[in-house]
């Protein structure tokens, strides 16, 4: 049972990563006019499908989720530099919006890796600890980092969701100059799965204390010395 309980809290704990980067954690809402007559006159399938599911009628709002591995990815193919820029305005307002964001982009990205950090240790410690107890403490530390991850989001967001900062002024492609502005931008539901997962680990652990059978507790408290 001890080698059950070691694997199913390390499991736990390590699908925290593959959350973080693979589960739709952005939701966001974009509305444009020019989206829907760009839906009107393409003639391709993706085109009908949206068109079909929006009971005939051309949709002006996509309304999605993202997960951060495929933010990675559109932000590899469709970033600029700014060199691109057609005037020096649009240079200035695009270099302006990176140093807004990029202090904000790194407290992102160092709370996404505490949370990483916090997930492999727990892990770790749930196979290494003698004392279960101190999975429960480290899983425990994992959700501050959460808590941190999704204050970060905020801040990267408020920009956007207040038309400071547009997709078009970081983008330099037609597709996002399309976007006339986005009206939601925030953590889905999904999120929450992560610091479950931590909680999840303490509940297990939790659940397999209370379920050994006492000699096993009172040689468990012998061992680490709690037993007068």
């Amino acid at each position: 049972m001890k080698i059950v309980y070691k694997i199913v809290a390390a499991v736990l704990a390590l699908l925290v990563i593959p959350a973080l980067l693979f589960f739709g954690l952005v939701h966001f809402q974009v509305k444009s006019v020019a989206l829907q007559l760009l839906a009107t006159i393409s003639q391709s399938e993706e085109s009908a499908r949206l068109i079909a599911e929006n009971g005939g009628a051309a949709p002006d709002t996509i309304d999605d989720t993202l997960s951060f591995y495929d933010i990675a990815k559109m932000v590899n193919e469709f970033s600029g530099d700014g060199e691109d820029a057609e005037d020096a305005e649009s240079e200035a307002a695009f270099k302006e919006a990176v140093d807004k964001l990029k202090v904000r982009f790194i407290s992102l990205a160092i709370s996404a890796l505490l949370i990483v950090v916090a997930a492999v240790a727990t892990a770790v410690t749930a196979i290494v600890a003698k004392e279960n107890r101190k999975v429960m403490y480290v899983a425990l530390g994992g959700l501050v980092p959460c808590v941190l991850f999704k204050f970060a989001f905020e801040t990267i967001a408020a920009p956007f969701l207040s038309g400071e900062i547009s997709p078009a002024t970081l983008f330099n492609n037609f597709l996002m100059a399309l976007m006339a502005n986005i009206e939601e931008l925030d953590l889905s539901k999904s999120f929450y799965v992560i610091p479950a997962l931590f909680l999840a680990v303490i509940a297990w652990t939790v659940l397999y204390n209370f379920t050994l059978p006492e000699e096993e507790r009172l040689a468990r408290k012998q061992r680490l010395g709690e037993l007068d």
